[in-house]
């Protein structure tokens, strides 16, 4: 089940090409799907609040 602000899997298929592939050895970036997915959570949620 795809929560809310999570990406289906036919929306992840359609921008998964446009990122950048993982990074050089040694210095893996995180899983790009969970980013993104925290990235529209954080736009859905109404941006960041000041600390």
């Amino acid at each position: 089940m795809v929560r809310r602000h999570e990406l289906t899997d036919a929306q992840w298929r359609a921008i998964e090409p446009l990122l950048p592939a993982n990074g050089r050895p040694g210095g893996q970036w995180a899983d790009h799907r969970t980013v993104v997915n925290g990235v529209l959570f954080r736009a859905r949620k109404g941006g960041l609040r000041r600390l």
